[in-house]
């Protein structure tokens, strides 16, 4: 069978065919696994690239007559400014002291530009707000930020942010790569429990394991697309690989019975 013909029967769960991958070398294998998990990493970072907005072009909905100085910074009113910088974690919000309550911990890192107070703190940790006499932009020199002063000081920080970016995206894709096939080689060598049902080996384990992937992978894009946040995915990503597993070696085992009867 070829790769489009192995995917579908993977995604169907169809055991029939996908008894006779165990024969197949592990390399074959290996590539198939590889080959989805790449594709999987490309089409997130595609998206992501796609729908990427810098901070400068995001600050252009500050009012144009906005400012900070030491004193404070103009109101924008009652609607808050949230930028998401989800590469690094991290959310910046311009808006009223209101918005952030002191003490308040939230679970990604915080910038705060409020009306008469900031703060810049780590995921987890409580919020303590500042005032302007000790914004770290602010010197001997320089009191005062307009709104042009702050796009420029984003857009040298875009830059940067893009480049991160991209190396974020290789790195997340590559240990990926390495969790996949830790995990994958795992089911291969609990495969060997079920040797009391059927004779199997490591290879015929892995392999299994390696198209076990490709449901979960398909449900697992489709959700980091979609945007929506499970804390629980990873978990429920191997219990489907374990199912799936377990499924094909039962049938192996039940194809040798009936085929002795």
């Amino acid at each position: 069978m070829n790769y489009l013909e192995q995917f579908i029967a993977s995604v169907k769960f169809d055991y029939k065919n996908i008894l006779n991958f165990k024969n197949q070398t592990i390399w074959k294998s290996i590539l198939y696994a590889l080959c989805l998990i790449l594709m999987s990493n490309l089409i997130i970072s595609i998206y992501s690239f796609s729908n990427f907005l810098n901070v400068s072009s995001q600050l252009m909905f500050l009012p144009d007559d906005y400012m900070i100085t030491r004193e404070g910074a103009t109101s924008i009113g009652e609607e808050s400014l949230i930028i998401e910088l989800s590469t690094l974690g991290t959310v910046i919000v311009f808006g009223t002291d209101e918005v952030i309550s002191e003490g308040e911990v939230l679970q990604q890192n915080l910038i705060f530009i409020g009306e008469n107070s900031w703060a810049i703190v780590e995921a987890l940790e409580e919020i303590v707000k500042s005032d302007y006499r000790t914004f770290p932009f602010f010197d001997e020199d320089i009191d005062v930020l307009t709104k042009d002063d702050i796009l420029l000081i984003a857009s040298e920080f875009d830059s940067s942010l893009t480049n991160i970016e991209i190396i974020y995206r290789y790195m997340n894709a590559f240990f990926d790569i390495i969790v996949h096939f830790i995990l994958i080689s795992l089911f291969g060598v609990a495969a060997l429990s079920f040797k009391k049902l059927y004779p199997i080996s490591f290879k015929e384990g892995f392999t299994i394991a390696c198209y076990g992937i490709t449901t979960p992978l398909i449900a697992r894009t489709l959700i980091n697309l979609i945007g929506v946040n499970m804390p629980f995915l990873f978990t429920f990503y191997w219990m489907v690989v374990g199912i799936f597993v377990i499924f094909i070696i039962s049938n192996m085992s039940n194809k040798i019975q009936n085929d002795n009867t």
